[in-house]
C-alpha cells in the first residue's frame, strides 16, 4: 500500500454522537454498540466540514529503520493521526521520533482525503504541544480555526487567548489512539520500512469504521 494513500477520510464530521463505549449494548439487540454514528461524508448528500483533532503518540521502534529517532524514552516513530469528531481517522502520518510535532501538522493534514464540497476542516483541535504561532499563522491562511491553548510557561502575548471552545473534545482523538491499540501488530513498531508499518495502520483504519457501520 503506498505510504502517500489514506483510508476513506479527512475533514470531519460533526460530532454530533461523540462518546459511547464499544463495551455498551444496545437495547433489545443483544448486539455491542460503539455508541458511534458514520460521519456525514459517508452518506449519500451529506456534508463534511467541522472539528477534526489531531494528536501524536510514540510507537518504540525495536529494530531501527526508517523514520525511527532516538528521544529520551528510547527509539521510536510519531503516529500523527487526523479524526473527524467521532474519532473515525482521516489522515494518518508516519515521523521520526527526533522531528518536531508542530513542523508535521501540516503535512498530515495533506493525507486528509475527503470529497467535496469541503475538502478541509473548519477548526483543528491539538494539544499545547502545538502551541505555535506561526503554525497558527499557517492554519488560518489555509480558512482553518487553530483551537490550539497556550503552554502554562508561556510569556505573556499580546491580543486575545485562543478560543478553546472545540478543546473540550481533544478525548476523542485519544480514544482513537486506544481503539488502534487493539491491534498488537501497531503497539511496537517492529518493521524497519516505514511503509510497511504505514500500512498496517492504513488497515486498521477502515477496521474502525467498519465497527462503526456494525455497531
Amino acid at each position: 500500500m503506498p505510504g502517500g494513500r489514506t483510508c476513506p477520510e479527512n475533514t470531519a464530521a460533526r460530532p454530533a454522537a461523540i462518546g459511547g463505549s464499544r463495551s455498551g449494548r444496545s437495547k433489545g439487540s443483544g448486539r455491542r454498540s460503539s455508541g458511534l454514528s458514520l460521519p456525514p461524508w459517508t452518506r449519500k448528500g451529506g456534508s463534511s466540514g467541522g472539528e477534526s483533532l489531531f494528536g501524536c503518540h510514540l510507537r518504540a521502534g525495536q529494530k531501527g529503520g526508517e523514520t525511527v529517532g532516538l528521544t529520551r524514552r528510547g527509539k521510536g516513530s510519531k503516529v500523527m493521526m487526523v479524526v473527524e469528531g467521532q474519532g473515525l481517522p482521516l489522515g494518518v502520518l508516519v515521523a521520526s521520533a527526533q522531528r518536531s510535532e508542530v513542523r508535521r501538522v501540516e503535512e498530515a493534514l495533506q493525507r486528509v482525503r475527503v470529497p467535496r464540497p469541503r475538502s478541509r476542516p473548519r477548526e483543528l483541535v491539538a494539544d499545547k504541544g502545538y502551541d505555535s504561532e506561526a503554525l497558527r499563522r499557517r492554519l488560518r491562511a489555509r480558512g482553518i480555526k487553530p483551537c490550539i491553548p497556550w503552554r502554562k510557561n508561556a510569556l505573556a502575548r499580546p491580543g486575545r487567548k485562543p478560543d478553546l471552545g472545540g478543546y473540550r473534545k481533544r478525548w476523542v482523538v485519544e480514544r482513537t489512539f486506544a481503539w488502534l491499540g487493539s491491534f498488537r501488530l501497531l503497539l511496537v513498531r517492529w518493521e524497519r520500512r516505514a511503509h510497511i508499518y504505514l500500512a498496517f495502520l492504513l488497515l486498521a483504519c477502515p477496521l474502525l469504521l467498519l465497527r462503526a457501520i456494525s455497531g
